[in-house]
Protein backbone atom coordinates (compact mmCIF):
# COMPACT_ATOMS: atom_id res chain seq x y z
CA UNK A 1 0.00 0.00 0.00
CA UNK A 2 2.22 3.15 -1.20
CA UNK A 3 -0.83 5.23 -2.12
CA UNK A 4 -1.16 8.77 0.23
CA UNK A 5 -4.03 9.39 1.96
CA UNK A 6 -5.24 11.44 -0.68
CA UNK A 7 -5.01 8.94 -3.29
CA UNK A 8 -6.84 6.55 -0.90
CA UNK A 9 -9.84 9.13 -0.51
CA UNK A 10 -10.00 9.76 -4.15
CA UNK A 11 -10.13 6.10 -4.87
CA UNK A 12 -12.60 5.54 -2.39
CA UNK A 13 -15.06 8.36 -3.83
CA UNK A 14 -14.65 7.10 -7.15
CA UNK A 15 -15.28 3.68 -6.79
CA UNK A 16 -18.37 4.68 -4.40
CA UNK A 17 -19.52 6.91 -7.42
CA UNK A 18 -19.51 3.69 -9.99
CA UNK A 19 -21.09 1.73 -7.51
CA UNK A 20 -23.87 3.94 -6.87
CA UNK A 21 -24.47 4.47 -10.62
CA UNK A 22 -23.93 0.72 -11.81
CA UNK A 23 -27.46 -1.41 -12.75
CA UNK A 24 -27.85 -3.84 -9.87
CA UNK A 25 -26.26 -7.55 -10.25
CA UNK A 26 -24.30 -6.68 -13.08
CA UNK A 27 -20.18 -6.75 -13.45
CA UNK A 28 -19.77 -3.22 -13.07
CA UNK A 29 -21.77 -3.22 -9.72
CA UNK A 30 -19.62 -6.30 -8.47
CA UNK A 31 -16.41 -4.37 -9.70
CA UNK A 32 -16.74 -1.25 -8.10
CA UNK A 33 -17.93 -2.41 -5.21
CA UNK A 34 -14.74 -5.02 -4.83
CA UNK A 35 -12.87 -1.66 -5.48
CA UNK A 36 -14.72 0.13 -2.91
CA UNK A 37 -13.91 -2.51 -0.19
CA UNK A 38 -10.49 -2.59 -1.28
CA UNK A 39 -9.97 1.09 -1.44
CA UNK A 40 -11.89 1.59 2.19
CA UNK A 41 -9.48 -1.38 3.88
CA UNK A 42 -6.27 0.11 2.54
CA UNK A 43 -7.44 3.88 3.65
CA UNK A 44 -8.17 1.99 6.78
CA UNK A 45 -5.08 0.62 7.79
CA UNK A 46 -3.25 3.67 6.56
CA UNK A 47 -5.37 5.55 9.26
CA UNK A 48 -5.15 3.29 12.04
CA UNK A 49 -1.62 2.89 11.98
CA UNK A 50 -1.67 6.77 12.19
CA UNK A 51 -1.04 8.00 8.71
CA UNK A 52 -1.86 11.49 8.09
CA UNK A 53 -5.72 12.41 7.28
CA UNK A 54 -6.17 13.52 3.66
CA UNK A 55 -6.02 16.50 3.00
CA UNK A 56 -9.49 17.32 2.57
CA UNK A 57 -10.33 16.11 5.83
CA UNK A 58 -7.17 17.20 8.07
CA UNK A 59 -8.86 20.72 8.43
CA UNK A 60 -11.96 19.67 9.93
CA UNK A 61 -13.54 19.64 12.99
CA UNK A 62 -16.29 17.45 14.29
CA UNK A 63 -19.70 18.86 13.93
CA UNK A 64 -20.52 18.90 17.47
CA UNK A 65 -17.84 18.83 20.38
CA UNK A 66 -17.25 15.26 21.72
CA UNK A 67 -17.85 17.37 25.37
CA UNK A 68 -21.04 17.81 24.09
CA UNK A 69 -22.02 13.96 24.71
CA UNK A 70 -23.20 13.09 28.20
CA UNK A 71 -21.38 11.47 30.56
CA UNK A 72 -21.87 8.23 32.64
CA UNK A 73 -22.70 10.39 35.84
CA UNK A 74 -25.81 11.91 33.77
CA UNK A 75 -27.41 8.97 32.79
CA UNK A 76 -30.26 7.31 34.36
CA UNK A 77 -31.53 3.85 34.25
CA UNK A 78 -35.31 5.71 34.53
CA UNK A 79 -34.78 7.94 31.62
Amino acid sequence: MADSADDLLARTRNALARWANAKPGTSAEWMSATDLVDAVTDLDALLSSGGPLPTAWADRAPSRPVTDVPGPDTVTADG
